[in-house]
């Protein structure tokens, strides 16, 4: 056993040794810069020294293959991912082992994750969401038909491709297919501190439990992936990886109708999507995604999206109260401004409400119940010493950020296209102390 530690730290010493800038890989790859790490290796961008190409190559932590068995299963399976030719899966060109490092060579994309969007935007309108579904199906309709499956979908692995000068993008691909969560699993079911590998609020219930896992378990993790992009959080986001695994395994559904404003037919989609018995579910990945196609194959400018076509109609009214410090610090501080007037039959206006609480004259930072679109111009009316009469500016969304936070869903940053003057800026400062 000792010998066998030995040779394990051996290996992860050489692979702390290489894994550097400007080393040579298999002879031929020239390590450029890092792009990414997490608990099974690294991402580098690098060039292929002969035909002066840019790659992407994964090195691979010596701890998930250490066993011969291992990698010859990871050989297998880097040949059959090599064979998928689709625009919506990342291309594998070469896989190997160098010194005792284990790589996989990939296309290097430029774009961004769709974490990265939602943690810039918050939501992402019905219309994008289709597009993403529909080409996270195609990738997923040619991998379940060679007999893969992806096991780790999320939105840290579906890249939003960016060609050329256009920041607008069209195409998506699938990254990371879960053949090294999968692996190390097998080698090594838990990590080092006792906790799950990979992201478990994506997880279908019979990957949770360690079940026998097939194409289905995909299609649940495209259903939270679809959740979450449209409504802007989670379903299954937990405060450990514990709570997570009892939700998807045990807690209620939410019905996406009663946390958000959602398309006609979406409850129903998703239902499906998120049945705990696989046979309940879409049985693949073409049929999910025909039935999402009415449901949100929408107008930019759908009315209950929140996101209003540039130029038509008026901007969008929140109306704001002022706070002394960060709602996001206080997770019990579930308040709902008093200053704000009650809707139509003495309901609160919970979509259109929110928090200031942190000013100055060019910008603000807000609580809010609900996402903006980045860029997008809403109307403040700031209700500071009435509940029924409020001064009104216009501000620009410059960054929205899904928070996990009982009441205030998004942490959202404007910027006001006119000067706050002195005197409100006072009156906001006021308020805030009075609330305190």
């Amino acid at each position: 056993m000792r010998s066998a530690r030995e040779h394990l730290a051996r290996l992860e010493l050489r692979y702390a040794l290489k894994m550097q800038l400007g080393r040579i890989i298999a002879g031929k790859y020239c390590l450029l810069h890092e792009l990414g790490r997490g608990g099974m290796g690294s991402v580098w961008a690098a060039e292929h020294i002969s035909l002066r190409s840019q790659v992407a190559i994964k090195l691979i932590e010596p701890h998930v293959l250490a066993s011969p068995h291992v990698q010859e299963r990871f050989e297998r399976e880097a040949r059959a991912l090599a064979t998928l030719r689709s625009a919506n899966v990342v291309q594998i060109l070469d896989y190997g082992i160098d010194a005792g490092i284990q790589y996989l060579v990939m296309e290097l994309l430029q774009g961004r994750t769709l974490r990265s969007e939602l943690s810039a935007r918050g939501r992402l309108r019905p219309d994008e969401v289709w597009n993403i579904v529909q080409q996270v199906s195609r990738a997923m309709t040619l991998s379940h038909s060679a007999g893969i499956v992806h096991r780790d979908l999320k939105p840290e692995n579906i890249f939003l491709v960016v060609d050329g000068g256009d920041d607008d993008p069209s195409n998506v691909k699938v990254l990371d297919f879960g053949i090294m969560k999968a692996l190390a699993a097998e080698a090594l079911p838990l990590t080092s501190s006792g906790g799950l590998l990979g992201t478990c609020e994506y997880m279908s219930p019979e990957q949770a439990v360690g079940g026998e896992v097939d194409t289905r378990s995909d299609l649940w993790s495209l259903g939270i992936v679809a959740f979450e992009s449209l409504l802007g959080f989670s379903p299954f986001a937990g405060k450990s990886p514990a709570v997570a695994l009892s939700a998807i395994c045990h807690g209620p559904i939410l019905v996406p109708s009663d946390v958000a404003h959602v398309p006609p037919g979406f409850d129903a989609w998703f239902a499906r999507t998120v049945q705990r018995d696989p046979n309940e579910r879409f049985q693949t990945a073409r049929q999910l995604s025909a039935e999402l196609r009415p449901v949100l194959d929408l107008p930019r400018s759908w009315p209950g999206s929140g996101f209003p076509a540039a130029g038509e109609g008026e901007e969008p009214t929140l109306r704001v109260d002022a706070a002394a410090g960060s709602p996001f610090d206080r997770r019990a501080d579930a308040r709902f401004p008093s200053s704000i007037p009650a809707a139509v039959g003495g309901q609160r206006d919970l979509r259109n409400t929110a928090l200031i609480y942190n000013a100055s004259r060019s910008g603000a930072l807000l609580a809010t119940r609900r996402g903006w679109e980045f860029e997008q111009t809403i109307a403040l009316t700031l209700h500071l010493d009435s509940a029924y009469e409020g001064d009104t500016v216009l501000a620009q969304v410059v960054r929205v950020v899904a928070k996990d936070n009982p009441f205030w869903k998004f942490d959202v940053a404007v910027r006001f296209l006119e000067p706050l003057s002195e005197q409100l800026l006072l009156r906001i400062e006021a308020r805030a102390r009075a609330r305190s």
